[in-house]
């Protein structure tokens, strides 16, 4: 996974340089939040990962992350913060900003439910849409997120992946936003300081695609609130749930079909797909234009769930 998220930062600044997303993305420290130095040592394996993979991190006391955010719970003592983080403000406009751009450049933009992805004659692929509508293109690129591997298998490859459901709890009009991401890491929570106010996001749950969204995971993110701010006040509460890709090795799939080769996968980026998009984008546009990755996507092979 370093491979494709090691260099984010970077790689989200240069695919929106000049394209007018670049106002959504800010730089600052992701701090995960420990109640002292103790419970901290406890996560030494997964730090310990980062340290070998060359993130680098500063230790706060409870004065520094006072320091940092004076309106933070008293039950915070310790955290660690990572150097060179990064986040998106507003992903929903950050990406409308990448299309739009897209579209200037000459793109097109059409939107459809498919029910069908196929390599055809000549070496080319079609996608059909509900209705019946056919489109055909020289190359095709499937990354429709959870629900990409219904349409592997019509391809005859099995993806292995559940929807990793996961909530989030958006307070509008938040009286306090923190200076940076937090991980409120007894929680298994993340707190951002986002355009429309704090998304605090976290939990999940294995229920499948279908199945409608539970009460308890959200319940849980609004119990933890006033251990993360004690005098917070907001004006209105959003709530929604997103279907997360997660493969059963954690790893998304990457490149063409050895059974369709004019369809190539980009999926199964779990959490992190926004994160890893530009690296994934990148990767994808050149693989379909025949230039060499400058990484090994081995790993990422789009048959290696293929046992049968």
């Amino acid at each position: 996974m370093a491979a494709l998220i090691g260099d984010s930062p970077d790689q989200h600044e240069a695919v929106t340089r000049g394209t007018g997303a670049e106002r959504f993305l800010r730089r600052g420290p992701y701090v995960f939040l420990y109640p002292d130095r103790k419970t901290f040592e406890k996560d030494a394996f997964g730090f310990g990962l980062r340290r070998d993979h060359g993130v680098t991190w500063q230790e706060w006391d409870r004065t520094r992350l006072e320091q940092h955010d004076p309106e933070l719970g008293p039950g915070f003592g310790f955290a660690a913060a990572i150097d060179g983080g990064a986040w998106v403000t507003a992903p929903g406009p950050y990406v409308a900003a990448l299309g739009e751009h897209f579209l200037r450049e000459g793109g097109s933009f059409l939107q459809g439910e498919v029910t069908d992805i196929a390599q055809i004659e000549g070496g080319r692929a079609a996608v059909t849409l509900v209705g019946g509508a056919r489109l055909e293109a020289d190359r095709v690129v499937l990354a429709a997120g959870a629900w990409s591997g219904r349409l592997a298998k019509r391809l005859g490859h099995e993806a292995r992946m559940e929807a990793e459901r996961g909530y989030h709890l958006m307070l509008k009009g938040a009286s306090h936003l923190p200076p940076s991401p937090y991980s409120f890491v007894a929680a298994k929570i993340a707190a951002t300081p986002m355009e429309e106010g704090l998304r605090l996001a976290g939990v999940v749950d294995l229920s499948g695609l279908d199945a409608p969204p539970l009460k308890a995971p959200l319940d849980g993110i609004r119990k933890r609130i006033r251990q993360l701010y004690p005098k917070l006040r907001w004006e209105v509460e959003e709530t929604w749930m997103g279907q997360r890709p997660s493969t059963a090795d954690s790893l998304p799939l990457i490149g063409p079909s050895p059974k369709a080769p004019a369809i190539h996968f980009a999926f199964g980026g779990q959490h992190l797909g926004l994160t890893m998009g530009p690296k994934l984008g990148r990767l994808t546009a050149d693989l379909i234009a025949g230039r060499k990755p400058n990484i090994d996507i081995a790993p990422y092979r789009v048959d290696r769930f293929d046992w049968r």
